[in-house]
């Protein structure tokens, strides 16, 4: 299994909001199971919480598979992320 860091841009993620992140391999590569967990950028003053949820799978009728998950900020402050990947490349 590859752990793949920091990927994708940086976005900065309200309180209370949700963003829906999409991941595609190639040209739509089918790689088994993708997990996506939030990575956390800033240095931290107090606690914050990045919630991973939703997480699926998606193709297309030219056979091209995409991964999604939707990163949800339960708390209230701003928190820069971007996604840590594990998957079967």
């Amino acid at each position: 299994m590859a752990h793949q860091r920091s990927v994708g841009p940086l976005f900065s993620l309200a309180g209370g909001q949700t963003v829906s992140w999409s991941i595609s391999y190639g040209t739509g590569l089918d790689v088994g199971i993708v997990t996506a967990a939030p990575n956390i950028i800033d240095d931290v003053l107090g606690v914050v919480l990045l919630q991973a949820q939703n997480q699926g799978l998606g193709a297309t009728g030219d056979s091209k598979n995409f991964y999604t998950v939707d990163i949800h900020n339960p708390g209230t402050q701003h928190v820069a992320h971007n996604l840590n990947l594990q998957d079967w490349l």
